[in-house]
This record gives C-alpha cells, structure tokens and sequence, in this order.
C-alpha cells in the first residue's frame, strides 16, 4: 500500500474532523457514521482528483522533449 507517513497524517487529520462532528453532540452513534462516512468520502473524492491532476501538473512542469 501507499506511504504510511501520508497515510498516518490522513488518518490523525480525519480523526480531528470526525471528532469535531462528534463533540457537535445530539448524535446517535447511527447518524454519527452516516455523518463521517459522507464527509469522509467527500475528503476522499476531492484527493483523488488532486492526484489526478498531478500528472498533468508534472508534465507542464517539465515537458519531454520533442521527438
């Protein structure tokens, strides 16, 4: 799998988010992950488009040369 330096930094980051939701209070533990698992996967789209676009970004950054 990916870097676990990365991956550890997402995980403590989402921590933080998903504990915010939760001190909000009033939360079943029900509506708790309904709340984390959309905001997580919002989190997880947004990065992936990001990834996506590095590629791009690298090649602008730095074309091959001409054939």
């Amino acid at each position: 799998m990916g870097n676990s330096t990365a991956s550890a930094a997402a995980e403590a980051a989402m921590a933080d988010i998903f504990t915010g939701t939760l001190m909000s209070g009033g939360l079943t533990f029900a509506s708790f992950e309904r709340s984390a698992l959309t905001e997580g996967h919002a989190i997880m789209a947004r990065a992936m488009g990001r990834a996506l676009e590095r590629p791009g970004a690298a090649l602008c950054a730095e074309p091959p040369p001409p054939a």
